[in-house]
């Protein structure tokens, strides 16, 4: 499915003809849900972090990359080996005492800070957004394989701008099954010990 499809299935089960112009406003909002996780009294959603939304930087922790949700790992080598560090806030960042070999790392000044300064070598495996909607031909991973996601995040954000509060309950229900059944294959797949190339979130 691409962008001009879900519009139009969006459309389609609205039974609307008057709402183009509106309907890419239902996408953009139901979008967070994806990305921070969705309840309400019925239904409860995990943000979305799958194995497809995985990229990997290397080259620079300046800035932090594009599309960039939360990290994964973040792993060093220098003198005292190849290792993951932990995360900790910028607070007691500040406050470390110098051990000589990195530990800790932090969010600071829009970017990752490393205890001690970036080393040589580093890798940061980080879950990404995926690309923006925005032609009609455009598509992604999660719309290609899984349309009923963002399908019905959507449909939630219509019903609630049309004020028919009656069917925002089943919308949400309907957008729980998918997700949470989507969330469960990519954990049963982690645990198969199959594989995944990074940067698969397109």
């Amino acid at each position: 499915m691409n962008y001009g499809e879900l519009k139009a299935a969006i459309a389609n089960r609205l039974g609307r003809t008057n709402l183009s112009a509106v309907i890419p406003d239902f996408v953009t909002l139901g979008e967070p849900s994806l990305y921070h996780g969705f309840q309400d009294i019925e239904v409860q959603v995990k943000p979305l972090r799958l194995r497809a939304m995985l990229a990997k930087e290397t080259a620079s922790l300046a800035a932090l990359p594009d599309r960039y949700l939360s990290i994964d790992r973040l792993t060093v080598s220098d003198g005292a080996g190849p290792r993951s560090l932990e995360y900790v806030t910028p607070e007691r960042f500040a406050n470390l005492a110098p051990t000589g070999f990195a530990r800790f790392y932090t969010h600071q000044d829009g970017g990752i800070s490393i205890e001690g300064g970036t080393p040589a070598v580093f890798a940061l495996s980080y879950y990404r957004r995926f690309p923006t909607l925005v032609a009609d031909s455009d598509t992604n991973w999660l719309l290609t394989n899984f349309p009923n996601v963002y399908l019905y995040s959507a449909l939630i954000e219509a019903y609630a701008h049309l004020k028919d509060d009656a069917r925002i309950p089943t919308a949400a229900r309907m957008y729980a099954a998918a997700t949470n059944a989507l969330i469960d294959s990519d954990q049963a797949e982690r645990h198969s010990g199959s594989t995944l190339t990074m940067g698969s979130a397109r």
